[in-house]
């Protein structure tokens, strides 16, 4: 049994620094992922305040027009 235990301490001890490299590269691409995200949604809010300004400039032209 106390064989079992250090064979199975070996195997986890050899795992670790791989297992590691995996966790720090899902990372990496996590963070990649959320960045790519958070462009799009910039994107997509900067183009909603461009269509809101011109609907804004569309509106009160003929309050403009009405007054002169």
């Amino acid at each position: 049994m106390n064989q079992f235990f250090m064979g199975l301490a070996s195997i986890t001890t050899t795992l670790q620094p791989i297992m590691i490299f995996i966790v720090l590269l899902a990372m990496i691409f996590f963070i990649f992922y959320i960045k790519k995200q958070i462009d799009l949604f910039i994107q997509y809010q900067k183009s909603m305040a461009i269509s809101l300004q011109q609907i804004a400039n569309q509106k009160s032209r003929p309050f403009k027009d009405s007054i002169k």
